[in-house]
């Protein structure tokens, strides 16, 4: 498996959320992404702010990086709790590809927002009286 680079996230990043996300804002978002995980594939929860948290969290919601915990025993038996983001490099790859295999597509989520804006649009036709 190849190393993610800010190219493959970027087109990651516009496979993943389509025209939801310019050109500009996927170029900032894989910069951002890629400068906390560098080389590497984890990071520890403590190094984000809560706003860099949320952009983590709807990683996640798309499949692009997951959490993760593990406990290590610190002194006299405590326990003590780290929390990790880990980023899916396989699944980076794979939706950095021109092709997005089935199923790797927009989100349920973006499907659901359509289905709804496309409900109220529909409403708003019937509520239109005719002259």
């Amino acid at each position: 498996m190849g190393a993610v680079t800010l190219p493959t996230m970027k087109k990651a990043l516009m496979n993943t959320f389509g025209s939801r996300l310019s050109d500009v804002e996927a170029s900032r978002m894989a910069e951002f992404v890629m400068n906390f995980f560098g080389y590497g594939d984890r990071i520890l929860d403590n190094f984000l702010e809560s706003s860099d948290r949320n952009i983590f969290y709807m990683l996640e919601d798309e499949g692009l990086v997951h959490s993760s915990q593990e406990e290590v025993i610190v002194n006299v038996g405590q326990r003590w709790r780290l929390n990790f983001w880990v980023l899916k490099r396989s699944t980076v790859i794979r939706r950095s590809s021109d092709e997005v295999p089935a199923g790797e597509g927009p989100s349920m989520q973006s499907f659901y927002e359509a289905l709804w804006r496309d409900m109220a649009e529909a409403d708003e036709a019937q509520m239109t009286l005719p002259p």
